[in-house]
């Protein structure tokens, strides 16, 4: 067994020599082909066209004049450049020592320009023209910095036809996501999510509580800053791909990468109030009188109300004098929302090398719902415990705290060899109120309401926001989702 091992070592000591070697006269005999990629009508230049070497896994992005240099073997070579909204063209070099070769080219706008798309499957970088399945692509790089976006939730939502978000209203919780609608009524019917070909954790349910309650999504741990597209397999024709869990469609995420050029950095910051706006339902109550009872005269309304059988209204001995209505959501006493507050600061810094290319960002959030604690349910609790101050936690039960790190490195070791590097991290802290479907919860009180406020319960129908607000869920989430390829070809 020993020796086994020593002999194995010794076989990797002299691999990785011979690597070294190869290596060396590989990086030294090197040239460099630049030039300016634009566009043929207008000679406008192209940003972000990409120029890769045939046959080899060199590659750059043009920069923001459309200039590239690529570092590439001696020899003949063929160039191809690629770009959204253009046709593909190559042109034919030879590399020499020494002088760089110079190459512009200018690209086609085509109406076709679909199927020369480039897109991420499982299989790696392909042309749309290649792959049978149907893939919608969103560029979240562009649509981020311009839309009310704030979550992973809010980018997909309405980008992709056929794809359907029930979003949550509450701060915190998770949306559902249906491609193409539902395919199974006990299985689950949520896509599958890969971020830089890792499949990522991304239920819905993550929470201790089953029913009832907000149930917070792993989705949205993803920063939507860091994203630069995902792209939408429809169907089940995406099993073919992604394997059978793939039934109910994949979203597959990448992340933002480096392109060689000076540092660029990003600052970003959002600072705001958010109201609740939204028209509730309103709580109507029939009062009833009974002639036969002397405690009260006729047309007079009783403390608590009568409660009349139909034999008894058939009768004539019991009837319906006047109606009471009572929005609490519309009343400052009794209403539980308040203003939520929300900020947002980033850092992001991009560039490299031809050899080499980064991109590092750092955000931190921190918002707070709109629901808070009505004024006679704080003061119940003070009464009810005896203290001077309800917890805040309790007071605003809804609010998310997050921090995200992302690196991201790629580096080019040969021209036939090149590692990309990919890593994420996510603290986050949210607490949720119960709401929805919970008997004890906002909702089922709130909208069953009595139809006015002097019932002991300003409004609400058998519990209040001092009780149902006590009860809070809280969540921490340390969060890590990286990736590492190298790619190496021996041969063309």
């Amino acid at each position: 067994m020993n020796v086994f091992y020593r002999f194995r070592i010794r076989m990797l000591a002299v691999l990785g020599v011979l690597l070294a070697v190869v290596a060396m006269p590989a990086r030294a005999q090197q040239g460099a082909v630049t030039g300016r990629v634009t566009d043929q009508s207008t000679q406008q230049a192209l940003v972000g066209a990409r120029v890769t070497l045939v046959g080899t896994v060199l590659a750059t992005e043009t920069n923001a004049e459309g200039r590239f240099t690529l570092r590439a073997p001696l020899g003949p070579a063929t160039l191809r450049v690629n770009a959204l909204g253009y046709a593909a063209a190559t042109r034919e070099v030879t590399i020499a020592a020494g002088q760089p070769v110079s190459v512009d080219v200018a690209l086609e706008l085509v109406s076709r320009y679909r199927l020369d798309e480039i897109v991420v499957t499982a299989t790696g970088q392909q042309e749309r023209r290649e792959i049978a399945n149907s893939i919608s692509r969103v560029e979240a790089g562009e649509l981020v910095p311009i839309a009310p976006i704030q979550n992973m939730n809010d980018l997909i939502s309405a980008r992709v036809p056929g794809v359907e978000v029930l979003a949550s209203p509450m701060l915190g919780g998770g949306a559902r996501v249906r491609i193409r609608g539902n395919n199974s009524l006990s299985l689950s019917n949520e896509p599958v999510y890969y971020i830089d070909g890792v499949r990522m954790q991304s239920s819905v349910n993550s929470s201790s509580i089953g029913i009832g309650g907000t149930n917070p999504s792993r989705l949205n741990d993803i920063n939507p800053e860091e994203i630069e597209s995902f792209e939408v397999v429809k169907g089940p024709s995406a099993s073919t791909l992604y394997g059978t869990d793939a039934a109910n469609g994949v979203v597959v995420i990448r992340t933002r990468r480096g392109r060689a050029g000076a540092p660029r950095f990003n600052i970003y910051t959002e600072l705001g109030i958010m109201r609740d706006n939204n028209q509730y339902p309103t709580a109507y109550r029939g009062w009833m009188t009974n002639p036969t009872d002397t405690s009260f005269a006729a047309n007079s309304r009783p403390t608590n109300g009568v409660q009349c059988f139909l034999t008894q209204v058939a009768a004539g001995t019991c009837a319906q004098d006047s109606v009471s209505r009572f929005n609490l959501f519309e009343d400052p006493v009794a209403s539980p929302n308040g203003t939520g507050y929300r900020g947002q600061v980033g850092l992001q810094v991009s560039g490299g090398t031809d050899a080499v290319r980064y991109f590092l960002s750092g955000e931190y959030e921190d918002e707070i719902g709109l629901l808070r604690m009505p004024e006679f349910a704080y003061g119940r609790v003070l009464a009810a415990r005896q203290i001077s101050e309800v917890p805040y936690e309790q007071y605003r039960p809804n609010a998310r705290r997050r921090t995200s790190i992302r690196a991201n490195i790629e580096t080019n070791l040969t021209p036939r060899l090149d590692l990309a590097v990919s890593t994420g991290f996510i603290s986050s802290t949210q607490r949720l109120p119960q709401t929805d479907n919970n008997t004890t919860g906002l909702l089922s009180n709130g909208f069953g309401g009595p139809g006015n406020r002097d019932n002991g319960n300003f409004g609400y129908r058998l519990f209040t926001p001092d009780g149902f607000f006590s009860e809070t869920v809280n969540q921490d989430i340390n969060r890590f989702i990286g990736s590492a390829t190298a790619r190496w070809r021996p041969t063309a």
